[in-house]
This record gives C-alpha cells, sequence and structure tokens, in this order.
C-alpha cells in the first residue's frame, strides 16, 4: 500500500501541493501567461490539489512595470479563475504587478478549486536595496485565507526577513505559509535558513517557491518547503522545475504535543521590542 493511500484509509489529512519554479521575461506579461500556463498544465498531471506560482510572475521587476502591469488583477485573474475551474484545482497565484485604485501592489491572489478569489495580499515590505518602493505601494493587511479547510497565510519575498510578520499569521491560525519570491542565489544561505526558522519556530509549514532563470546578473531557483520541526523536505535546483509535495496536517499537532512554542510565549515582557 502506498503511503498517500494509507493516508486516506487512515483518515489522515493531506495536502499535495506542486511549486512552480518558472523562468520570467522582463516586462512581457503575454509570454510569461503563455509559459506558466503551460508549466500548470504540466503539474496537472501530479494530480495536486494546490498550485503555487512566484513573485511577479507576469512582468517581474520591470523597468517601468506599471506599463506591462494587470488592472484590478486583469487579465490575470480571470484566466487563473478559469483553470481553476476547469482543473478543480487551488491556485496561490503567487504575485502580479497589479494597478488597483492608480497604485501599484505588488499583488498575490487566491483562488479556489471553483475558481473564486478567495484571498488576497500585497507586499508590506518593499525592498529598499532594488527601489521597489519607487514603483510599488506597500500593502497594509495580512494576507490569511482558506484552503481546502486549512487555514493560510502568504508573504512576498523580502517579507520573509521579518519574523514578526510570519509570527502574526501563525497566531491567526495559519498552518501553512506560503512565500512566493525571486530570491538570488547569491543570497540563497539565507533564504534556506529563513524558510527552516519561519517554520520551525512557529510549528508550521512553509512552503517557498522562487523564480527560474537569470535577470540583471542573479541566478535564481532553490524552490523548496520545510515542516513544523524546521526540516527541509525538498529543495529544487536552479532549472525550471515542478517540485511537488505532500503535507500531512496532524504533523503540525504532534510537534505541538511535545513543546507549544506559541502557547509559551511570554509577549508582555518582549510585545514593544
Amino acid at each position: 500500500m502506498s503511503y498517500l493511500s494509507y493516508c486516506l484509509i487512515s483518515g489522515v489529512s493531506l495536502l499535495k501541493v506542486v511549486l512552480i519554479q518558472g523562468d520570467i521575461k522582463k516586462g512581457e506579461p503575454d509570454k510569461n501567461r503563455g509559459r506558466f500556463f503551460e508549466l500548470m498544465e504540466e503539474a496537472m498531471k501530479q494530480n495536486p490539489q494546490v498550485l503555487v506560482l512566484p513573485e511577479l510572475w507576469n512582468t517581474s521587476y520591470a523597468d517601468n512595470p506599471r506599463l506591462s502591469a494587470d488592472i484590478q488583477g486583469e487579465p490575470t485573474l480571470s484566466i487563473l479563475c478559469s483553470f481553476a475551474r476547469k482543473h478543480n484545482v487551488n491556485i496561490v497565484g503567487g504575485s502580479t504587478a497589479d494597478v488597483v485604485e492608480g497604485k501599484l501592489y505588488n499583488r498575490a491572489h487566491i483562488i479556489s478549486r471553483q475558481g473564486e478569489l478567495v484571498g488576497e495580499y500585497s507586499k508590506i515590505h518593499l525592498f529598499s536595496l532594488n527601489e521597489e518602493q519607487k514603483h510599488f505601494s506597500p500593502g497594509g493587511q495580512l494576507g490569511l485565507f482558506m484552503l481546502e479547510n486549512i487555514r493560510c497565510g502568504i508573504i512576498i519575498c523580502y517579507d520573509l526577513r521579518f519574523p514578526e510578520l510570519t509570527r502574526a499569521l501563525a497566531l491567526e491560525g495559519a498552518e501553512i505559509i506560503f512565500i512566493c519570491a525571486q530570491w538570488p542565489r547569491s543570497r540563497i544561505h539565507a533564504w534556506k535558513a529563513l524558510v527552516s526558522a519561519r517554520a520551525a519556530e512557529n510549528q508550521i509549514y512553509v512552503v517557498a517557491v522562487n523564480r527560474a532563470g537569470t535577470e540583471g546578473g542573479n541566478n535564481f531557483g532553490g524552490s523548496m518547503a520545510a515542516a513544523p520541526d524546521g526540516e527541509i523536505m525538498a529543495e529544487a535546483g536552479k532549472e525550471e522545475t515542478l517540485l511537488t509535495l505532500e503535507f500531512i496536517l496532524d504533523r503540525i499537532k504532534e510537534a505541538r504535543k511535545e513543546i507549544h512554542y506559541l502557547r509559551d510565549r511570554r509577549p508582555e515582557i518582549y510585545k514593544l521590542c
């Protein structure tokens, strides 16, 4: 009997996810949508419940992202919703450059398998090193949503360096936090350490999808996921790839039976830090 069959028979809650690590063409949304939808079709051969896309997969960090950005999520959002309905799959839609009420956001959309928008999040921490704030406006709300009756959260790339954000999501009940990113391999040691730490310190799953390819002298790749004890479950290389993972949600409860970090906090002492 396969492990998947055992989990289904024994009533263990299992979630199958495919991380889509694709290359992105700077400022070419039509080409990017075409390529990513090819990869998404290929991913469906794995019979996943969730597909996850990387950061700014419609435009990358174009010189003037507003020129090639979506407007109120369109046309990308409608295409994602249609794909979700057709294939009966949830989509954590990475992030796209999206103009909303005149402001440009680095914005994520989450779509249910019924093709309905169930969550949105705009990147809170803009990356000053590449002057992201010159083009994008920061978000101001947590990215919380439900998928398959599981409380989830989402953050975008540079957000990973701020432990307060993932802790806030965990305190709101998130059991899985998705990260969509364009994280250079020159800083891959920090990427791997932080993904593992965010999972271990909150006793949750962290699912981190990076883009592939090369841009501006930077190489990318290294999509991965970490278990509630911080163990790296799987890790991609630098090429375009589909990384398939299965998450046992009961593993969170098991980790917290032994020691419960969130319960043992002393926020009255360090809440102003």
